[in-house]
């Protein structure tokens, strides 16, 4: 048998809603289970529970989160706890599109909003820039403030230690050289909206290589048919080393290669 809800509730103002604590006739005598939610209105109940059964709502004051500053360009620590979490705060100096993302050894999420309290939402990421990494890119006006709020990907049971960022998007986030055969480039990656591009055209029929490395660590690639990155042809991860990539192209092929973090 599903989950069925049995109901919500109006909180008092100033409260939260933490869980339930439920007594069931069908357990043994005296017994009660503890329901811990990220659901802050309503209850579910689940298969076991039957018979005559007493609900009675776990409330929590509401605890006033002082956001912390996050300078534009500027890694900054936070922690993620069930209910002990960080909020960050940033304000534009001038207009512009701004990119707010995290690093992250668990799968971490994040919410937008432009107020404090958390009521005014404006946006929500969880995979955009790869599985369990946000990338959140909203248009501000100088002197907007906005609100972050990162969420791990287990309500009750993460706990950990994370870094944000944000910063400002560049006027040409996609940046397209020209690679000749036997040369070499430098490109810069940042994120999944702002990397280079790197195209090469065959002067003859032949198995042609591609090589790349990452200084910092392990590096992905993707070489496609067209500068759009729609018409894949081959793709690699090595993510502790260098790469090569091998592809048969005839005379005049012109393909586009993506390396990517």
């Amino acid at each position: 048998m599903d989950r069925m809800l049995l109901g919500n509730m109006t909180l008092p103002e100033g409260y939260k809603l933490v869980g339930w604590k439920v007594s069931c006739s069908s357990w043994e005598s005296g017994s009660s289970r503890i329901y811990y939610l990220s659901d802050n209105s309503s209850f579910w109940t689940y298969p076991d529970i039957t018979g005559d059964t007493t609900f009675t709502a776990i409330l929590a004051e509401k605890e006033h989160i002082e956001p912390i500053t996050l300078p534009l360009n500027t890694p900054t620590s936070g922690h993620y706890e069930y209910d002990d979490y960080d909020l960050f705060a940033f304000t534009a100096e001038e207009a512009g599109t701004y990119v707010f993302t995290a690093d992250s050894l668990k799968f971490l999420y994040a919410n937008l909003y432009a107020d404090a309290e958390m009521q005014d939402f404006i946006v929500s990421n969880n995979n955009g820039n790869g599985y369990g990494r946000f990338r959140i890119q909203v248009d501000m006006e100088a002197g907007q403030t906005v609100y972050l709020r990162p969420i791990g990907n287990n309500a009750v049971t993460d706990i950990f230690d994370y870094t944000v960022k944000v910063r400002k998007m560049s006027a040409e986030p996609v940046k397209t050289y020209t690679l000749a055969l036997g040369g070499t480039a430098t490109g810069h990656y940042e994120d999944s909206g702002e990397y280079d591009i790197f195209s090469f055209t065959a002067e003859e029929d032949g198995i042609y290589l591609f090589t790349g490395e990452n200084a910092e660590g392990g590096i992905c690639a993707g070489l496609y048919n067209d500068a759009e990155l729609n018409d894949s042809i081959s793709s690699t991860s090595e993510y502790s080393g260098p790469f090569t990539m091998r592809a048969k192209l005839t005379a005049g092929q012109t393909v586009y290669f993506r390396p990517t973090g």
